[in-house]
């Protein structure tokens, strides 16, 4: 896949106007690697996602995290902080089903491709 054949990046912003809410960045390679995986598969094939999620407020691992996301997974931010549903160009032609792990410290997306 080539990135003339990936969806301009869009900026979004989380949690609305609440005090911390962040704009996310484009990011490119995230949006190629997805759109390549889900690219690869038939109708009726699924594709599984696993990797770091959000952790629920109460995590004992919350912070701890939280500095490993800052300081040595610096990429990680974007799928803790976004769905991988965000970043598929055409997420409507797969059935999706999310499953978090850990006290939400982890998950586990899986895409079905419809058509």
């Amino acid at each position: 896949m080539t990135s003339s054949t990936l969806l301009p990046c869009r900026s979004r912003t989380v949690a609305g106007n609440l005090p911390g809410a962040k704009t996310w960045r484009c990011d490119p390679k995230k949006h190629q690697v997805v759109n390549a995986l889900l690219g690869a598969v038939r109708p009726g094939g699924k594709v599984m996602f696993v990797d770091y999620h959000r952790p629920l407020p109460w995590h004992p691992l919350r912070p701890v995290m939280a500095a490993v996301f800052r300081w040595l997974e610096p990429f990680a931010d974007g799928l803790v902080s976004r769905s991988i549903t965000d970043f598929a160009a055409r997420p409507q032609d797969y059935q999706w089903h999310k499953e978090t792990r850990f006290g939400g410290l982890y998950q586990k997306m899986v895409a079905k491709r419809l058509r």
